[in-house]
């Protein structure tokens, strides 16, 4: 008996990236078509552009009283990483080129094309949108290219994939490109904590929302190296 919103969009041919294999040219394409979006989103104005959304990284400090939700084994990684986002990040971010971005990326966001998994066919859900750092977009696309499988690219590569495929678009802010390794990290720590929580809050969901829990820790155990000098920084 109560209200329910529903979208409808048009189908869009195309497979997810939760189903497409990895490689250095897809992260390219996908850093750059991200990048893209977010110039085409230049300028947009929305009366609901400046809420606050728990999803986005710049309020990460926000969910430091959750972090306890997450599994012992994850723990210490992601306090280190909250420590190093309020210590390096969080006085940056005002500095950062700001807009609307739309902020979720994630493998089932983005679909490549059935004949050519490194050419992105589309782009999803704008559920997500708000104004933020322009940079901070292009490390939660990020943050889902980092390895799941050993055949998989690794993260140093495509961190570095990632800077080249978003180049090619836009000019970074040299700040930009500094903290990108540190707020890919902070997206990770973030869906482990917003995700331990949930499953914690909503049992009935546990299948849905700790499915990549244990992917997520293990792709920030593997970016660590590439951000020890910010966690030092925290």
């Amino acid at each position: 008996g109560g209200e329910r919103i529903a979208r409808c969009a048009p189908w869009l041919p195309g497979v997810a990236l939760r189903d497409a294999r990895r490689s250095i040219a897809q992260v390219e394409a996908v850093a750059a078509e991200q990048s893209r979006l977010a110039a085409a989103l230049v300028g947009l104005e929305h009366p609901a552009a400046d809420r606050m959304l728990a999803w986005d990284v710049q309020h990460l400090a926000a969910l430091r009283d959750r972090a306890d939700a997450v599994e012992a084994a994850s723990r210490p990684a992601v306090l280190e990483i909250l420590d190093a986002f309020d210590a390096v990040a969080a006085p940056a971010i005002a500095a950062l080129p700001r807009q609307v971005v739309h902020g979720d990326a994630n493998l089932d966001n983005v679909l490549v094309a059935e004949a050519d998994a490194a050419r992105v066919a589309a782009i999803l859900d704008f559920g997500d949108a708000t104004r933020s750092a322009r940079i901070i977009d292009l490390a939660v696309a990020t943050s889902y290219l980092l390895p799941v499988a050993p055949t998989d690219p690794t993260a140093a590569e495509v961190l570095a994939a990632a800077v080249r495929g978003a180049a090619s678009v836009v000019d970074f802010d040299p700040l930009e490109r500094e903290l990108l390794s540190l707020l890919t990290a902070c997206r990770l720590a973030q869906r482990l904590i917003l995700g331990s929580w949930l499953t914690e809050a909503a049992p009935e969901n546990v299948e849905y929302v700790s499915r990549s829990l244990a992917i997520t820790a293990g792709q920030l155990e593997s970016l660590l190296p590439l951000v020890a000098g910010d966690l030092r920084s925290g």
